[in-house]
């Protein structure tokens, strides 16, 4: 009896040693599927951050020549105005001196630096930008801002083409100012002048802010 109830301890030590081992296998397993799997996800945030900070460094180079760009145009935009202010305080009595006008006009030929921004968003990465405000701010300077903006410019072009077309029609006489629609068309597109002019401020605003938030993501 004493040595049948050896032979079942034995052998109950043995099915629970088995068992240990067994045990210990599948928490090796376990964590080795789990490391793996984390070194894997690692590697891939990893590599996702080191395209995000390229693509941030491309963008970053497209906002400054944005802001040297729209600085350009805000020299332009504050000429116009000008001009127009000018043209449009030209009292009958002047005018009688000044037969001819003088108003120099450019059409803008702005284009926005946007084929990285589009490169990135098209492809899915752009969730990548891990923080959240510089995503944000991205998203609205390219959808927003600049959407405006190019819209604020067709409309400025507009108005540039119909007025030099009713001053050319003319032969850039002074008296064309005394007709009253040509004269709120001028004030209209005055008006618009400056609109586009505050507008492109806050573009270099907004692109300066996302430089320094590029900046500080990179490092």
């Amino acid at each position: 009896m004493d040595s049948e109830n050896k032979i079942l301890i034995k052998n109950s030590n043995s099915i629970l040693l088995q068992l240990k081992k067994i045990s210990i296998e599948i928490i090796v397993i376990v964590f080795s599927v789990y490391v793996s799997i984390w070194l894997t996800n690692k590697n891939e945030h990893n590599k996702e951050q080191k395209d995000t900070k390229a693509f941030l460094t491309d963008l970053k180079i497209d906002l400054e020549q944005d802001i040297k760009n729209i600085n350009e145009e805000i020299i332009i935009t504050e000429r116009t105005y000008t001009s127009l202010t000018t043209l449009l305080n030209i009292t009958k009595e002047q005018a009688k001196y000044s037969p001819t006008i003088e108003l120099k006009i450019a059409l803008s030929i702005r284009k926005n630096n946007e084929a990285n921004y589009e490169g990135f968003k098209s492809s899915g990465k752009i969730s990548n930008i891990e923080n959240r405000k510089l995503r944000k701010d991205i998203i609205s300077y390219y959808q927003e801002n600049l959407t405006v903006t190019t819209e604020l410019e067709k409309e400025s072009n507009k108005y540039k083409i119909e007025i030099i077309e009713t001053l050319g029609g003319n032969n850039f006489k002074t008296n064309t100012l005394e007709n009253s629609t040509f004269r709120t068309k001028l004030d209209l597109f005055k008006q618009l002048t400056y609109t586009l002019n505050e507008n492109y401020k806050l573009d270099i605003a907004e692109a300066k802010k996302i430089i320094k938030q590029i900046d500080s993501y990179n490092k």
